[in-house]
């Protein structure tokens, strides 16, 4: 087979190799199997475990001080819930200084939402 420019080679979402150039600038060609499990180690390892932790729950648990990517079982009398009496699973999510928590109370399958922005939780909003 010739030699082709690169614009002049098509494309193909099949091919078995890709070519491309090392850090000496040699050309080489990888495996579409390589190549993934290259791109799959640059990757973040995130598990279910680490995302949803089951790490935070205790009926005297504070809800304010939740680890982000948790899910909270949430017994009577834990504290900044939307009410002390309620039973309910949270989820904290968030990133740098932005932070959102929702709270399904498990009697009454009534949604609630509440985020932390400028150093402040907001308070419990019911989405019904």
């Amino acid at each position: 087979m010739a030699d082709k420019k690169l614009n002049a080679v098509s494309t193909a979402s099949d091919g078995a190799y890709v070519y491309a150039e090392d850090a000496n600038g040699n050309q080489i060609k990888i495996s579409k199997a390589d190549l993934a499990s290259v791109v799959a180690g640059l990757i973040p390892k995130t598990t279910i475990h680490s995302l949803l932790s089951l790490n935070y729950s205790t009926t005297s648990g504070d809800l304010n001080k939740a680890e982000f990517g948790a899910i909270i079982f949430c017994d009577t009398g834990s504290k900044n819930s939307p009410s002390p009496t309620m039973r309910g699973y949270a989820i904290a999510l968030g990133s740098g200084a932005y932070y959102m928590q929702l709270y399904l109370d498990l009697d009454t399958s009534v949604l609630y939402i509440r985020r932390y922005a400028f150093s402040a939780w907001g308070n419990w909003i019911a989405l019904n």
